[in-house]
């Protein structure tokens, strides 16, 4: 029998958070659902933690593999998933125990392809850091301008994550959509939202904050890892290669600059905060690691060039002197001018 939504959890040496989330998913106020645990070769006890729960609960499905990531996890239970609607949650959240019968009624009355609600991010001391708050609204129409789309939904208000979002199910497996890996891309969840969006029209949000994050101090986010800007250029060559597979290469053109300038602030925040020695010289090896890709350079010609990317960085916050930073900025790397770069970026907050 079809459920009403399916919720994949991937699951990876979390076993002191684990039966928090399991808990939420399980005492739902929307019982029809069915609730796949991936235990991607967890070392400690997840996995049979995940067991016990499944014993327990027939509408439970653990799937044990080989450690593989985090997408590839979440990518094993859409392989079996038969709900009308998809949900993900990271082992270590929690959400509100009607976030699904919520977002399940919205997408249902308001017949969206994906549904989404606000979220908080608390600490691990129990502290609650921010809310990212969406409104009650609908989106029609989204393929007629995803970069617009992109800027005033994806990246800020309703962010790139999946888990704050219902998605439906026979969107993603006619369009055969899959998760990357965050080692190799940085960030699975925005190719995986971007490539549905070119396959949907309606998206629709509510206004309630249902969905829990977790800022763990472990978090790889907190340490540096050498090559996100590499990561990031592979990010841009899957959107380009996904859009050219569906011949709207168009798209890409336009919404690969806006996410590199995305992407860029947040790699440089990023190197500035976690990674050790001298600020300029790490933002040079990375630039000249990721200026190897065809698709980073291109994607900074487009910034630079394309007239219309001035609205776009305007949405997006930046000033006129935001934009003619970013445009040297840019440039400057897209000749290989990368130490040059490097200090100029270095410069400005």
């Amino acid at each position: 029998m079809k459920k009403l939504i399916s919720v994949i959890v991937p699951i990876y040496n979390v076993e002191q958070y684990l039966p928090k989330c399991i808990e939420s998913i399980i005492n739902q106020t929307i019982n029809d659902i069915e609730i796949i645990l991936v235990n991607d070769g967890s070392t400690d006890n997840s996995g049979e933690i995940a067991d016990n729960y499944a014993k327990n609960d027939q509408r439970i499905k653990v799937i044990h593999k080989e450690n593989g990531g985090q997408g590839s996890a979440r990518n094993k239970g859409i392989d079996i998933a038969k709900g009308e609607y998809i949900g993900f949650v990271d082992s270590d959240d929690w959400v509100d125990l009607d976030m699904y019968e919520k977002l399940y009624k919205n997408a249902k009355e308001e017949n969206l392809d994906i549904a989404v609600c606000s979220r908080k991010i608390w600490s691990e001391d129990n502290e609650l850091g921010f809310t990212l708050e969406v409104k009650n609204e609908i989106v029609n129409n989204v393929i007629k301008d995803v970069p617009n789309y992109i800027i005033n939904y994806l990246l800020y208000s309703y962010t790139v994550s999946t888990c704050n979002k219902i998605y439906k199910s026979k969107i993603i497996k006619k369009s055969n959509i899959l998760f990357d890996s965050v080692e190799n891309i940085g960030s699975e969840d925005a190719l995986f939202n971007y490539c549905l969006l070119l396959n949907i029209q309606r998206i629709g949000s509510i206004k309630g904050t249902y969905y829990n994050g977790l800022e763990r101090m472990g978090s790889t986010t907190r340490f540096y890892k050498k090559g996100s800007m590499k990561r990031t250029s592979n990010l841009l060559e899957g959107i380009y290669k996904y859009s050219g597979k569906v011949n709207r290469i168009e798209i890409a053109e336009n919404v690969a600059p806006i996410l590199l300038l995305f992407f860029q602030q947040w790699n440089y925040n990023y190197i500035k905060t976690y990674a050790k020695g001298n600020l300029v010289d790490n933002l040079v090896d990375e630039h000249r690691e990721a200026g190897k890709s065809q698709y980073f350079r291109r994607a900074e010609k487009d910034f630079i060039f394309k007239k219309h990317m001035n609205s776009y960085v305007k949405n997006m916050g930046y000033s006129s002197k935001g934009k003619l930073f970013m445009n040297l900025y840019m440039g400057l790397s897209f000749i290989g001018l990368y130490k040059l770069a490097s200090k100029v970026r270095s410069k400005v907050q």
